[in-house]
């Protein structure tokens, strides 16, 4: 390929992907799970005072994001995370087109691809997602693009979640040949975000299961090798760092995160909706279509792992076994089936019965044009409205009183539910129902943390003065943000700085000789 053809089609490439990424959106930071998964990150790189959180000093799970996060926010400008997230949007749209192209034969084709693109935008439209969603309380795109128990590889917004999109890399490489590449990719995949550790196994067993049926004995076993070694950091890292405490606590942190605080993930009786069986079954029809090729025997294991296992935890009710995520494996299945289905429909109406070669080729290329322009229009006013909703929030008057008026011993306590104020105002807080620390024994801290504010603000009638004492002893804390004028706070000891209609910040002007972080 001559550089004038390499350089039409990484710019096709670009082009592809910005305006999938428009479509799709992404929300402003930092949302949602970005203040977990960017607190130890954002605190390295000596974002406000967040280097003295208690959360931002546990051990953290996922050190190369981190790294990331610290290196970007330091050296480069918070806006390349978009970028970054952006990027992650084309790996996912190519390595699934590439995927289909390869089982379809779509490049021994004339066939214009622009109506299969047009259906893949309008099943990731953001935009149209959140209309339905507020309209008719279904989103039939999500349940098309996202895995079971509401994960998903594409979320709102970058996070370490988000490289699960270098496994549908992998078996696109894989698929064109290349599987030394594959593993480096399944492995770069676990190294970001460990939970794909069982993922990446089966879909690594697979490779070697089949480049070992092709009579490639020696290329079979350099390929277990290869991920073996590249795979071995991370293990390592999780092994040392996170390995039970005692069994003892290991079982009281597990108890704590399945059924207190992530049970929308680990227990099948909350997310094993109608949403799912029909997730279920895009997967069964994607498998039958794929039989008769490669990606079925990678596919395949993938299935009956996490059905099995699933079924294991179901029966069980084993907290260890929910924690592993076993239906995860939904994340790589659910989308790939998408496309595979919706390819095969379109080789079906559009190729066979030629209609890009009729008199309804080009109307039918306008149409998808068309269609293609509405949902960036859609995708830019959604992210206009995302931005806008964020920056008049009722939180953020206070916050930004926060973030200008704080220092450095401070550490506030704070609604649990204020997942944004600790980033946003770059200031310490005692702790939050979102963010929490994945060791057994800080579990157990973070766990206590919650419990104690959660008991401080559930006095509705006035200042709890024991309860204050016991935070301001035990862990230091300096201030009190509370909803509303709380006009029963005001007491001797407490100092209002802030007040308006929705929120109110307080100093505590006690102070014991313990008092402490």
């Amino acid at each position: 390929m001559s550089n004038k053809s390499q350089l039409s089609s990484a710019g096709k490439i670009v082009f592809w992907t910005l305006l999938f990424g428009i479509i799709y959106t992404q929300k402003p930071l930092y949302f949602s799970n970005q203040n977990t998964y960017f607190l130890h990150g954002l605190a390295e790189a000596g974002c406000g005072f967040l280097q003295a959180d208690w959360l931002a000093n546990t051990i953290d799970p996922f050190p190369i994001f981190s790294g990331l996060v610290s290196v970007t926010y330091s050296c480069l400008h918070e806006s390349f995370f978009y970028l970054y997230y952006l990027i992650i949007q084309g790996v996912y749209l190519f390595s699934l087109l590439g995927i289909v192209s390869i089982l379809f034969n779509f490049k021994d084709t004339k066939a214009k691809y622009y109506p299969y693109f047009a259906i893949i935008c309008v099943v990731h439209s953001g935009a149209l997602s959140a209309f339905l969603n507020n309209t008719v309380n279904l989103d039939p795109g999500w349940i098309l693009q996202t895995g079971l128990a509401g994960q998903f590889i594409l979320g709102s917004c970058f996070q370490p979640s988000a490289f699960g999109v270098l496994l549908l890399f992998s078996i696109y490489l894989f698929l064109r040949g290349k599987p030394y590449w594959a593993v480096f990719f399944s492995s770069a995949a676990v190294s970001l975000h460990f939970t794909y550790v069982l993922s990446a196994a089966v879909i690594t067993a697979s490779y070697i299961f089949i480049t070992f049926k092709q009579a490639n004995a020696k290329k079979s076993l350099l390929t277990a090798a290869l991920a073996l070694i590249l795979v071995m950091p991370a293990v390592i890292y999780v092994k040392l760092n996170f390995s039970p405490t005692s069994p003892e606590i290991w079982a009281q942190s597990q108890e704590i995160m399945v059924n207190f605080r992530m049970p929308h993930h680990t227990k099948p009786a909350m997310w094993f909706t109608f949403s799912a069986w029909a997730q279920i079954i895009i997967v069964i029809i994607a498998l039958y279509l794929v039989r008769k090729s490669k990606l079925f025997t990678i596919l395949l294991p993938l299935f009956i792992f996490g059905a099995g296992f699933s079924i294991i935890q179901i029966i069980t009710g084993s907290n260890s076994l929910a924690m592993l995520f076993p239906w995860r494996v939904s994340v790589i299945l659910v989308p790939i089936s998408t496309f595979v289905i919706i390819a095969y429909l379109y080789k079906f109406v559009i190729i066979k019965l030629r209609m890009e070669s009729s008199w309804m080729g080009k109307p039918l290329t306008w149409v998808s044009f068309a269609l293609i322009a509405v949902l960036v229009l859609g995708g830019i006013f959604k992210i206009r409205s995302d931005f806008k909703a964020k920056n008049t929030a009722e939180c953020v008057p206070m916050m930004n009183f926060v973030r200008e008026s704080k220092a450095a011993d401070d550490l506030y306590l704070i609604p649990l539910e204020m997942s944004q104020f600790r980033i946003y105002t770059g200031v310490p807080i005692l702790a939050d129902l979102k963010s929490h620390p994945y060791k057994d024994i800080e579990v157990l801290e973070w766990y206590r943390r919650v419990k104690s504010a959660e008991k401080f603000f559930q006095n509705s009638t006035g200042i709890d003065w024991e309860k204050l004492k016991e935070l301001v002893q035990r862990y230091g804390v300096t201030h009190i943000v509370a909803e509303g004028n709380a006009q029963n706070y005001t007491i001797n000891g407490l100092q209002k700085l802030y007040s308006d209609e929705y929120y109110s910040v307080f100093k505590i002007l006690i102070r014991t000789e313990n008092s402490r972080h």
